[in-house]
């Protein structure tokens, strides 16, 4: 005989039970997307065995619409994140919704309570900018609930919330074919946890694979992502120790590596060819200019507001909307690699 709980059982608790990820027993419980039968019969009768009940007050709450957004960004960190910020809430006001936004500044607890201050508000719609993998039991348990949650730029792996971002594959193809026909051979990606793991980490990897090119994944530990411009140095250093000649990295980051090259004494693209994903004003008046993968976000944004207003009508889980592609522009701080061959075999550098 199965004995009940003795508190209300959660979407945690039915997929620990069902032996699968939370996100499974929510798109099965959903019916939001289609998982195999087995797994599907387990969540139903994990849910069945612990009584679990939606919180079916916070749905028929949700049906009386408060005409605001809110908008939850883990980091405001550049124009990328500003013109996303514009562009939803310019469509937001075109259809009569006010947003309200908060910024977590890159803290991963902060972001969380942020969120549930939103969705605890009654928004209509939740929008989470580049949400830490941190807050996924909470942001999927909030979408179960009944208010829709769209992701924008990214998401965590396995999170069922719709997705808003650019289609960056044969801009980063470009990037990686030019810095291979300039004989680069070791090429590396900087970011903090929250960027490793990402569509441009397995999507730069793919590129570097067909060109037989080594890719390297430098992952900030969380004291020198915090103080990224400070610490810069000593990542170059270590770059440069891997015989590392080509950097990606996002805009946020960008400064503070130009920065650290300039401390340690090297010169871009002499000794480091640097490639920003996402564009602003400084990275065309710096000299060089810095070379760049840059997207409409604006209308990434304006797309999230339309997808925030389809989700009110009903379920979205885990679908990917890609309004626009990522550009490659080739600029300046994209040179010859100080010590490779070009594919034509003619020494580089020196």
């Amino acid at each position: 005989m199965t004995t009940k709980p003795t508190r209300s059982a959660t979407l945690k608790d039915v997929a620990e039970r069902a032996n699968v990820s939370i996100s499974t027993a929510s798109r099965v419980l959903s019916g939001g997307a289609t998982v195999r039968s087995r797994l599907a019969e387990r969540v139903v009768e994990a849910a069945a065995e612990l009584d679990y009940r939606p919180n079916l007050t916070a749905r028929s709450l949700r049906r009386a619409q408060s005409m605001t957004f809110g908008a939850v960004f883990f980091k405001m960190d550049g124009p990328p994140a500003f013109h996303a910020l514009r562009g939803l809430e310019w469509e937001a006001r075109r259809h009569g919704y006010a947003t309200v936004t908060a910024d977590a500044d890159g803290d991963d607890d902060r972001f969380i309570e942020l969120f549930r201050r939103l969705a605890e508000r009654q928004v209509d719609v939740v929008f989470v900018y580049r949400p830490p993998a941190a807050a996924g039991e909470l942001i999927e348990q909030t979408a179960l609930e009944g208010t829709p949650v769209v992701a924008i730029s990214q998401r965590p792996r396995g999170m069922a919330i719709p997705l808003v971002t650019n289609r960056p594959t044969e801009s980063i193809d470009l990037a990686v074919q030019r810095l291979a026909s300039l004989g680069h051979e070791h090429i590396a990606y900087v970011g903090g946890a929250g960027e490793i793991g990402d569509f441009r980490t397995s999507m730069l990897e793919e590129s570097t694979n067909r060109l037989g090119i080594r890719f390297l994944v430098e992952e900030l530990p969380d004291e020198e992502d915090r103080d990224f411009f400070r610490q810069a140095p000593r990542v170059v250093e270590r770059l440069e120790e891997q015989r590392v000649t080509g950097i990606f990295a996002r805009y946020p980051y960008i400064a503070g590596l130009v920065n650290g090259i300039h401390v340690v004494g090297g010169r871009i693209p002499r000794d480091f060819s640097v490639i920003s994903f996402g564009d602003g004003e400084w990275l065309q008046t710096h000299r060089p200019q810095i070379a760049t993968l840059s997207a409409d976000a604006r209308l990434i944004g304006e797309v999230a507001a339309r997808v925030g207003l389809e989700a009110l009508a009903g379920s979205m889980l885990g679908r990917t909307y890609q309004p626009t592609d990522a550009i490659w522009v080739d600029r300046d701080s994209v040179g010859p690699s100080r010590n490779g061959r070009s594919r034509f075999g003619r020494l580089l550098g020196g």
